[in-house]
Formats: C-alpha cells, sequence, structure tokens
C-alpha cells in the first residue's frame, strides 16, 4: 500500500515523497521547491550562456539522463511528453548507488 493511502487511512502520521498527492484527505506542505537543470562542462559552448534554451534548441542537444525508475527521469519524461519533445538521450545513464 502506497504511502498516500495509509496516510488517508490514518495508518501513518507522515510522509515526505517527491510527486504531487492529489486527495482531500490529505494535508500537503511543500519541504522545499527543487529546479532541473543542464549541466555541460565548462568548456562547452552553453556554459556561458545565461537565458533559457527554448525548446527546439533543448531537443537538438544530446542528453545524458539518469534510466526510467529515478524520479528525475519521471519529471524529464513528463515534461518532454507535454512539450511533444523528442528526447535525444541515448543511451541513458545508471546511478553509482543504483
Amino acid at each position: 500500500m502506497c504511502a498516500s493511502n495509509r496516510c488517508e487511512m490514518d495508518a501513518i502520521d507522515l510522509a515526505i515523497g517527491f510527486t504531487e498527492v492529489r486527495s482531500e484527505e490529505i494535508e500537503i506542505e511543500p519541504l522545499f521547491l527543487e529546479r532541473l537543470t543542464l549541466m555541460t562542462s565548462a568548456s562547452h559552448t552553453l556554459a556561458s550562456r545565461t537565458d533559457a534554451l527554448g525548446l527546439d534548441e533543448l531537443q537538438a542537444l544530446p542528453l545524458a539522463l539518469l534510466t526510467r525508475g529515478f524520479v528525475s527521469s519521471a519529471f524529464t519524461d513528463s515534461y518532454f511528453r507535454t512539450h511533444a519533445i523528442e528526447q535525444n538521450a541515448r543511451p541513458r545513464a545508471r546511478s553509482n548507488n543504483r
């Protein structure tokens, strides 16, 4: 049983999670806001750029993303899907912690 269901049933008092929970039975308070950022080496042409990338620019970039199953992958996958962007990420990287 997931934490949100256990909170609704008063089986637990507190849960910390990464995703939005939609339930009238649960009060949610964000702990902090996290931003996903694009990282490059210092020598990359985008390293000194300060303005946001356009969707076309983002789609054209070869990306190194974590394998599916990581929370950050769910966010990036959702972002790309929402904006109809074809991901240019092959192969996906694994974390040393997994």
